[in-house]
Parts: C-alpha cells; sequence; structure tokens
C-alpha cells in the first residue's frame, strides 16, 4: 500500500514537473516572438517618427514663407499707394 501511494505521488509529481516546463516553453516562444516583433516594427516606427519631425518642420517652413509673402504683398500695396498718391 505504501509502495502504491509513494507511486501515485511520483506520478502527481511528474505531471505536475511536465506543466511546469509546459508553461516555461510557452513564455519562451512567447518572449522570442515579442523580440522578433519589437525588431521588425522598429524600423517603421524610426520612419514614422522622421516622417512626423519631417512634416512638422515642412510646416512651420511654409508658414514662414507665408508670412513673408503677406508681409511683402503689404509692402507692395503700400508702395503703390505712395506712387498713386505722386
Amino acid at each position: 500500500m505504501e509502495h502504491l501511494m509513494k507511486q501515485l505521488t511520483k506520478d502527481k509529481q511528474g505531471h505536475v514537473n511536465a506543466a511546469i516546463q509546459s508553461v516555461r516553453d510557452e513564455l519562451e516562444d512567447e518572449r522570442k516572438l515579442r523580440k522578433w516583433s519589437e525588431t521588425l516594427h522598429r524600423k517603421p516606427a524610426r520612419e514614422l517618427y522622421e516622417t512626423k519631425t519631417n512634416l512638422v518642420n515642412a510646416i512651420k517652413d511654409l508658414e514662414k514663407e507665408r508670412r513673408s509673402r503677406v508681409l511683402l504683398e503689404d509692402l507692395c500695396e503700400e508702395f503703390a499707394w505712395g506712387i498713386k498718391k505722386l
């Protein structure tokens, strides 16, 4: 009887160990997949950041050019108005 109890305990322990190893294997697979995914998405994320930065800079440049154009147009109108008065 005692031998039978020991055998059952060993069997249960074997199942527990197998379950633990299965979970460990799954975790390792998940780590590998996460690392692969991060590597895969790193370049597009960097390119997106650079594109966004370039877009913001281009918008700033366009706004500066617009303000300069408006100032130049106003100056030209003032010159034209001054010439008309002469």
